[in-house]
């Protein structure tokens, strides 16, 4: 059997508008993690006005921004085709991007809309596919993934060929935990490398390997309000299981699927209360997630499972103290910025090239450090920059960064790739 054709990518650098409130509702979020016990995240939550710039994958790790590097990644894979969607500022910085590296890849991009993230998902469709429905697999990627360098990985996935749609869940046990990371689950699942089966704290993937005609935007737009890092307003996750699955006689099926494995351990965890105890195993996930579809109309098959052994992939840039803790792996790294990410002498290029024609374009980059400093204040934390624009790792601990810097060297290193890239201008393909 021929392998799957290549995926086109469909890369997502929009958010939706939090209005004039955004500030406060960063806070509030914060505070109640914090009530939790858990690490509290102050959210790049954004709007159009005050708050207009303060957009994630424009943000920069060490000299560039976060979505160069991920137009890098790109660059530097098997992707023939994709789609980037953001605001008129990462407009400006994938056409820089473009005229730089000069791809003959099909790269383009389209302007977000302001209804969030269902809404660009269906833009983005639309400008790869046109009015089509297409049985062609999409890999849906986060713009703010900027060390996933290794996406071959996803983009060869043999699982293409038996599934309509894979979930590779981020593990600590596999991408390691050094970074403050909320697990809310573990999953039964085969190591990767012995086969034997084993305990996994897993969080949701920030990519998704998928056949887009199964996503609609109701299904986005309710999946994404959910989600625990925006309970604090919206329905939680519990709310849309509920809808889905305990709705009149569908509660028998969906019990069948959830006593089949773990079922005591689940009972008592919610008699005790017990917060983020619950376990399931590979096929279970998979068949509630089937079963969902085929609630809402649709016949897919699913694949769920904890392979992924990329750290890059966890390291999203949501919050300040993961700008913070990402461009403490930067600093730290120094000189072998390489031996961690690399494609470092491109991004470097990129940079030293691009980025002052960037200062005039974009709001933000003019005095980076200085605004940066304002958010930092602006929400109670350590300013991190100095009095001369050098980056100061203040919100996280330098001994955690270094393990981690070396952790991803390791891991770099396990995959034996070719030497040293040139760091210019490059074509692709001819």
């Amino acid at each position: 059997m021929s392998p799957p054709p290549i995926p086109e990518v469909l890369v997502l650098c929009g958010h939706g508008n939090y209005g004039p409130d955004a500030d406060d509702h960063v806070r509030r979020v914060a505070a109640a993690a914090r009530e939790a016990g858990q690490y509290p995240e102050y959210l790049i939550y954004g709007n159009d006005t005050n708050a207009r710039g303060r957009r994630k994958h424009n943000f920069l790790i060490g000299r560039a921004p976060a979505v160069a590097y991920t137009f890098v990644n790109l660059l530097y894979s098997d992707a023939e085709r994709a789609c980037f969607v953001g605001n008129q500022d990462t407009r400006q910085i994938f056409e820089a991007c473009m005229q730089y590296f000069q791809p003959t890849n099909d790269f383009f991009f389209i302007e977000e809309g302001r209804s969030g993230l269902a809404e660009n998902v269906m833009a983005g469709r639309r400008a790869l596919y046109g009015d089509r429905e297409t049985d062609r697999h999409t890999l849906l990627l986060n713009g703010d993934l900027p060390l996933l360098f290794h996406l071959n990985a996803p983009l060869k996935d043999p699982d293409m060929q038996s599934y309509d749609m894979i979930f590779d869940a981020n593990s600590r046990e596999l991408q390691g935990g050094l970074l403050p990371r909320e697990y809310h689950l573990r999953l039964e699942a085969p190591d990767p490398t012995t086969g034997a089966s084993r305990m996994f704290w897993v969080k949701e993937s920030n990519y998704f390997l998928l056949k887009l005609k199964f996503l609609t935007a109701e299904m986005m737009d309710s999946v994404y309000r959910s989600r625990r890092i925006h309970d604090a307003e919206s329905g939680s996750w519990r709310d849309l299981f509920s809808q889905i699955y305990f709705r009149g006689l569908r509660i028998f099926r969906t019990l069948a699927i959830l006593l089949r494995r773990h079922a005591w351990h689940n009972i008592l965890s919610r008699l005790s209360h017990a917060r983020d105890n619950w376990i399931f195993d590979c096929r279970q996930a998979e068949q509630l997630i089937e079963y969902g579809l085929r609630v809402l109309g649709y016949q897919a098959r699913c694949r769920v499972k904890v392979t992924n052994r990329d750290p890059g992939a966890k390291k999203d840039l949501d919050s300040f103290g993961d700008w913070s803790y990402l461009n403490a792996m930067y600093a730290l790294s120094g000189r072998d910025f390489h031996l961690v990410y690399p494609h470092a002498e491109a991004i470097h290029g990129f940079a030293r090239d691009m980025m002052p024609r960037l200062k005039r374009r974009v709001e933000i980059f003019r005095n980076y450090p200085a605004y940066m400093n304002r958010e930092f204040r602006n929400f109670g934390l350590l300013e991190p920059y100095d009095r001369r624009g050098n980056f100061q790792p203040r919100l996280v601990a330098e001994q955690t960064v270094f393990e981690d810097i070396l952790f991803h060297r390791e891991f770099v290193q396990s995959l034996k790739l070719p030497g040293k890239r040139a760091g210019g201008p490059r074509r692709p393909r001819a």
